[in-house]
């Protein structure tokens, strides 16, 4: 059945039973007749409020500010999307950076996104005009690994608990223990043993 994403625009082909789904659910429309359709199945649709077609597709606002109070104040590039506030205080060159692997990768600024040239721009001139509204606990771009460094060096502290038979009475060292075990049995971690 021939439907029409009402997000995106897209056109697809789509079993029936899934394009009659995705139509029920007000977030695509179809483009040719269902003669195929169940008794008491027709094309319905939900009321016009939960149309996704109704939704407004939200932009993000970009801004560079300062944040803090009248002792320390930070220097930051602030995206506003919806009722969500972002912000970014690390430095400019690794702003929009990424961590790229087989299949995938991230933006490591937290956005999720690359922030736009203009905003960059003022950032990095705000940011060499005041070295003292800088982070000193910024956001520094992550090493390709530094996740799997963090992770190594929490097993290898709950082997060493494992190995010489001490037990850890700090609660953290017991939750991160069992997230350390339970990456193990999922395979995602390998034993070191």
């Amino acid at each position: 059945m021939k439907i029409k994403n009402l997000f995106t625009g897209v056109v697809s082909n789509e079993r029936a039973d899934i394009a009659r789904a995705l139509i029920r659910q007000g977030l695509c429309e179809a483009l040719e007749a269902d003669t195929n359709a169940p008794e008491g199945e027709g094309v319905s649709k939900l009321p016009p409020k939960f149309n996704a077609a109704n939704f407004v597709k939200l932009d993000p606002a970009w801004e560079v500010t300062v944040l803090g109070d009248h002792d320390q104040k930070v220097l930051a590039i602030r995206m506003t999307l919806g009722r969500a506030v972002y912000n970014y205080t690390g430095q400019p060159e690794h702003a929009n950076a990424k961590a790229v692997w087989d299949g995938g990768g991230r933006y490591v600024n937290g956005f999720g996104r690359e922030i736009p040239e203009s905003i960059l721009k003022l950032y990095t001139e705000q940011w060499n005009d005041n070295p003292n509204h800088r982070d000193p606990y910024g956001e520094v771009k992550p090493g390709p690994h530094a996740g799997n460094e963090t992770m190594k060096s929490m097993l290898d502290a709950a082997n060493y608990h494992l190995r010489t038979g001490q037990v850890a009475h700090n609660p953290v060292s017991k939750v991160v223990g069992a997230a350390v075990g339970l990456a193990q049995s999922l395979g995602i971690l390998p034993r070191l043993d």
